[in-house]
């Protein structure tokens, strides 16, 4: 009763404003894209286009939130209501109304990344919640940390490759503007194809940098020797690995570039000692690095979490093997006086005890009984 007497603004909390942290990055993140691609340079433009792009994304937060809190069949039509039929009426719109096409921003951009990110997060926490279906473990395992930067990687590569395929000779008219002609990507494949394997090979560069520090420099150089150690093998990492990217860079026909012309390395030249390719490594390890250690320390808070639970269970199991003999055996001895005197009673009692040990078996076992099962 207190709590249904406390006002809303005080029930509200940190931990439910998290639900929404995935929309407010992707509304930020397409604002964001949205200012530097229109040349902008006003703080009141910037301030407008998130404040007019959130105003117009109240249905996704509406249709996201209902979806977290019902059960699985009304979240899936509540989602589709928010993030199909919304934008589709806004389309309609769109075609019908001049005025409203040129004030609205929710363009397809900001659809996909409000969808992705809801999607995402809210299977992820459908997967957690729901440890004992199989295909929640295949589920976890495509949305691990690994699969997930690896997925990253290579969309970035397929857009990148798009967009340089959209151009004639992109390499040679620089900058390019970054616009995707999909109709080329089909009537030029082979070129696409061409682009995205040397793409998806400086991808793959990027990929092992972060293997290799999730894997061996903080797994095991920070975990079994300490910070100072893993500092000083983050410095040897910096230093050895980057002449060596950087000529594996330089080996792809894509940067066999003539001299004046910038590559696809940091530096955007032929010297494998650029310090803007020492810059990039550095910040991909600083910024991988915390990711990281974020990620092992929820990963390691819920082994821990599950470790406590099944000990629980452990503890109660033995208390209910120690309680259920002992109640049968006194039981059994207070018949057996029964019997001796003859009483009338003890049938009753045999049956009562047979019932009782079939509700322990049957009923007892499960993690919740109705009340009116436990009095009767």
């Amino acid at each position: 009763m207190q709590q249904a007497n406390t006002p809303i603004w005080q029930r509200f909390s940190i931990t439910q404003l998290i639900i929404f942290l995935p929309l407010i990055a992707a509304i930020m993140l397409d604002s964001h894209i949205r200012f530097l691609s229109s040349h902008m340079d006003s703080t009141s433009q910037y301030l407008a286009i998130n404040i007019q792009l959130f105003l117009q994304c109240i249905p996704f937060f509406i249709a996201h939130a209902f979806a977290y809190r019902l059960l699985l069949t009304p979240a899936i039509i509540v989602w589709l209501l928010g993030f199909l039929a919304y934008p589709s009426l806004l389309l309609v719109f769109n075609n019908q109304l001049l005025n409203f096409s040129q004030w609205q921003y929710l363009d397809a951009q900001c659809w996909t990344l409000c969808a992705s990110a809801s999607g995402i997060w809210l299977i992820t926490k459908r997967t957690n919640k729901n440890n004992n279906v199989l295909s929640n473990k295949w589920l976890k395992s495509l949305f691990s940390l690994d699969t997930v930067v690896f997925i990253v990687l290579l969309g970035w590569a397929i857009v990148t490759s798009s967009i340089l395929n959209t151009h004639t000779d992109p390499m040679l008219n620089q900058p390019i503007e970054p616009v995707i002609d999909v109709y080329k990507v089909f009537t030029q494949f082979d070129t696409f194809l061409g682009y995205l394997w040397q793409i998806t090979v400086c991808a793959g560069l990027v990929y092992g940098v972060y293997l290799l520090n999730r894997y061996l420099l903080i797994r095991y150089v920070l975990t079994y020797h300490g910070v100072l150690i893993f500092l000083f093998a983050s410095l040897i990492s910096l230093v050895v690995l980057t002449p060596i990217l950087t000529s594996c860079l330089l080996l792809l026909p894509i940067n066999d570039l003539p001299s004046g012309i910038a590559n696809l390395t940091p530096g955007g030249n032929d010297n494998i000692f650029s310090p803007e390719n020492y810059q990039f490594v550095f910040l991909f390890l600083a910024i991988s690095t915390p990711i990281i250690l974020a990620f092992e320390r929820q990963q390691q808070h819920v082994q821990i979490s599950n470790i406590a639970q099944q000990q629980t269970k452990t503890e109660l199991k033995l208390l209910q093997q120690q309680i259920n003999p002992h109640f049968l055996f006194n039981t059994l001895n207070n018949l057996y006086a029964l019997t001796l005197k003859k009483a009338d009673n003890a049938p009753d009692l045999v049956m009562q005890l047979a019932n009782l040990l079939r509700y322990s078996v049957y009923e007892g076992q499960k993690a919740q009984v109705s009340l009116e099962k436990e009095i009767n």
